[in-house]
């Protein structure tokens, strides 16, 4: 009997043992596939998180050309600013250099003019005096003529 409860009691802890087996197996089972599960997530994360690696690798890359580019743009729009300010500058001492000797040119004129009105001024009044000498010449020489012709008849008289 005692043997028979000792089996009895070895077969129980066997059954025991067993379910116990079952049981931890069941768990290992679900373990299994609940790692599976995990790893297969983690792989698409994973998968997914390089794909936004790639994405955003590329978009900083887009980005960055961008920026040179505009970079590149902004330069030359500088460089063509400065260029057009450059031109405006000549173009401006050009026009004032070109106004300073219009002015100057001006101002020759109004004396050249000036001395042109005494010279002309100066000529009438030689003019004016010359005629007025003439006039007078003129008068004592017809003065001169008519004494002479009263001094010709005069004398033909004498003489007829």
């Amino acid at each position: 009997r005692r043997e028979s409860g000792a089996v009895a009691r070895l077969e129980k802890a066997l059954d025991e043992a067993r379910c116990e087996r079952d049981a931890l197996a069941a768990e290992v089972s679900d373990l299994k596939r609940s790692v599976a599960e995990r790893d297969a997530t983690l792989g698409y994360v994973g998968a997914e998180v390089e794909s936004v690696k790639a994405m955003f690798a590329t978009r900083e890359d887009d980005l960055r050309r961008e920026r040179d580019e505009l970079a590149s743009l902004v330069a030359e729009r500088d460089e063509h600013e400065a260029a057009v300010r450059n031109e405006a500058n000549c173009v401006r001492e050009e026009a004032a250099r070109a106004k300073a000797e219009a002015a100057e040119a001006l101002a020759e004129l109004a004396e050249k003019r000036e001395a042109v009105d005494r010279v002309e001024a100066e000529a009438k009044e030689t003019v004016r005096r010359v005629e007025g000498e003439m006039r007078a010449l003129l008068a004592e020489v017809a003065a001169q003529r008519r004494k002479t012709r009263e001094l010709g008849s005069a004398l033909q008289s004498m003489y007829a």
